[in-house]
C-alpha cells in the first residue's frame, strides 16, 4: 500500500493536514506488515537436554525468536557456564551439578535448556543390573557414575500415566523400569534415550522398582525404536508381576467389565485365563469413552501397586474392538463315539444326566467375550429315538464329500424299535441347542447348520421346524 497525502487549501489548517498525512502513513506501514511477514516463530533450542562432564563443552542450537539472542537465565551458573554467538549457545561443565539455562529473543519468546553436570563417564549398565541392586530392603542410593538405555514405552500423550513419570524398557525381550522425574520431563512414546542415575535413589514404591526424582536433564533423547509388546496371558502377569513389571505385554482376546461400559477408574479385564485390573487415570485423554464389548487382545504396560497387579492402557486403540467376534463350535471336545437314546420320554433331567459329558470344546475358555460359564451353557441336546454319533465322517461314507475331512460333525438317526417299523412310524427327533442369557448375552446371532444325510436313501426330506428361543438365566 502507498500512501498518499491529502491538500487542504485552508491555510490555517497546515497542522491538521499534516496530522491525517502521518495518521495514513501509519496505517499503510501496519497494513504492508501484516500482508507480506509471516508471524514470529518462537525460540527454541535444540537438543533441550544436555548431559555434560566438567570442562566439557557442548553447542545448543537456537532458532526462530528475533535475533540478538540472550541468556536470560541460567539457575546454577557454579555448575554451567553459557554463552552465545549468533544462532549458537555454548554450554561448558564446570562444576558437578544441574542447571536450567534459558535463552531469550528481542521479541519477548524464550526456550530452555536443561543441563546435567558429572564428574565421571557415566557407565551404561542394564536395567536388569539396575534393578539387582535393590536385592533386599526399601531402598538404595546409586552412588556409582551409571546409565541405563531403553525405549520410551509410556505415552505422555495418551495421560494415563503422570506426567513425571515415563516407563523406559531396554528391548522387546527384556524388561522395564519406572522412572519418577522431577518436574514435567519431555519424553514421548518411541523415544530412545539415556538416562544417567547416578547418586539417585532406586526404591521400592508402593511395590514397584522405581528410579525417583531424576533430573529432567539426565534423560537424553538419542535415537528413536520400537518394542514389540510380549504376547501373555492374565494369569501369567499376575504370576510374574515382579518380573514384568514396567513390560509392555498384549493379552489374548477378552473383555472389560466395570465403570459402567466406560474407561473410568478401576476395570477389570478378563481374557481366556482370568482377569487382570486395568486402571484409567483420572487426567486420561480417554477417560469416560465407551470402552468396547468384545476385544482381540488388549496392549498394555505391566504395572504394581501394592498387591494389585495392572495392565494399564497407554491410550483407548491399545484395546482393539472386534463387534463381529465369530465363535464356531465344531464339537471338536466332543467324546467320539455313538450314543443311543431309547427312552420315549426323555426329558432335560435325563439329557442332563447321561448325555456325553463332552459334547462341545470348553466354551467358557474358548471363548472368553460371551462371559462365564460352563461348557453346559452351550451344547446340542438330542431327544427321541434316535442313535447320534459324534466326530469326523469316515472316508468311506456317502457323506465323504460334502462334508470336511477331519472335523467333527454331530449325525442323528432315528432308532427303529423293531423291525417291522418304518421311516414314517419312528423318524422323528428332537434337536436341542441349549443358550443361558446371561452367558451369551453379547452374541449378535446364533447360526445353526442342517443338512439332509446320504448315509440312508430313505431320509430323502429334511424338514427344520424354526427353533423357539427361551432363554436361561
Amino acid at each position: 500500500m502507498k500512501a498518499k497525502s491529502i491538500h487542504l487549501q485552508t491555510p490555517f489548517r497546515k497542522g491538521w493536514r499534516i496530522f491525517v498525512v502521518a495518521l495514513l502513513c501509519a496505517v499503510a506501514v501496519t497494513a504492508c506488515k501484516n500482508d507480506d511477514d509471516d508471524p514470529v516463530v518462537p525460540v527454541s533450542l535444540t537438543p533441550a537436554t544436555v548431559s555434560l562432564l566438567t570442562d566439557a563443552q557442548q553447542e545448543v542450537t537456537i532458532s526462530g525468536g528475533e535475533a540478538p539472542y540472550t541468556v536470560s537465565a541460567n539457575t546454577n551458573a557454579t555448575a554451567v557456564k553459557a554463552e552465545i554467538s549468533g544462532s549458537k549457545l555454548t554450554l561448558t561443565g564446570l562444576t558437578e551439578g544441574t542447571a536450567d539455562v534459558t535463552v531469550s529473543g528481542t521479541d519477548g519468546s524464550a526456550a530452555k535448556v536443561a543441563v546435567a553436570v558429572t564428574n565421571e563417564p557415566a557407565e551404561l549398565i542394564s536395567i536388569a543390573d539396575l534393578k539387582a541392586k535393590l536385592a533386599s530392603g526399601e531402598s538404595v542410593e546409586l552412588s556409582k557414575a551409571i546409565k541405563i538405555k531403553g525405549i520410551v514405552i509410556s505415552d505422555a500423550d495418551g495421560k494415563n500415566i503422570d506426567a513425571k513419570t515415563a516407563v523406559l524398557q531396554e528391548a522387546s525381550d527384556k524388561g522395564g523400569i519406572i522412572l519418577q522425574f522431577a518436574a514435567n520431563h519431555s519424553l514421548k512414546a518411541g523415544d530412545e534415550a539415556e538416562v544417567t542415575v547416578s547418586k539417585l535413589t532406586l526404591a521400592k514404591v508402593d511395590g514397584e522398582l522405581t528410579v525417583k526424582d531424576i533430573p529432567v536433564a539426565n534423560a537424553v533423547k538419542t535415537g528413536t525404536g520400537i518394542i514389540t509388546p510380549k504376547a501373555t496371558t492374565a494369569v501369567n502377569v499376575i504370576a510374574n508381576a515382579a518380573t514384568l513389571d514396567g513390560t509392555l505385554v498384549t493379552l489374548g482376546a477378552g473383555n472389560f467389565a466395570g465403570g459402567d461400559g466406560k474407561y473410568t477408574g478401576t476395570l477389570q479385564y478378563s481374557d481366556e485365563t482370568g482377569s487382570v485390573s486395568s486402571v484409567v487415570a483420572d487426567g486420561a485423554a480417554f477417560i469416560n469413552t465407551s470402552y468396547p464389548a468384545l476385544t482381540t487382545g488388549l496392549t498394555g504396560i505391566v504395572r504394581v501397586k501394592g498387591t494389585e497387579v495392572q495392565v494399564n492402557l497407554r491410550k483407548a486403540d491399545d484395546a482393539v474392538s472386534k463387534e463381529g467376534y465369530i465363535m464356531v463350535e465344531d464339537f471338536s471336545g466332543a467324546d467320539v463315539g455313538y450314543y443311543s437314546f431309547s427312552s420315549s420320554s426323555l426329558n432335560f433331567q435325563y439329557l442332563y444326566a447321561n448325555y456325553p459329558k463332552a459334547p462341545v470344546t470348553d466354551f467358557a475358555e474358548q471363548h472368553p467375550n460371551f462371559g462365564g460359564g460352563t461348557p453346559w451353557n452351550f451344547g446340542a441336546r438330542l431327544g427321541g429315538r434316535s442313535i447320534n454319533y459324534y466326530g469326523p465322517i469316515p472316508s468311506n461314507s456317502p457323506d465323504a464329500d460334502f462334508v470336511n475331512t477331519g472335523r467333527n460333525y454331530l449325525q442323528a438317526t432315528p432308532l427303529f424299535a423293531t423291525a417291522s417299523q418304518t421311516v414314517g412310524d419312528y423318524r422323528g427327533f428332537s434337536l436341542y441347542f441349549i443358550f443361558t442369557e446371561s452367558f451369551l448375552q453379547k452374541a449378535k446371532s446364533v447360526t445353526i447348520v442342517f443338512a439332509a444325510s446320504k448315509d440312508a436313501p430313505a431320509y430323502t426330506e429334511l424338514v427344520i421346524i424354526l427353533p423357539k428361543i427361551r432363554t436361561r438365566s
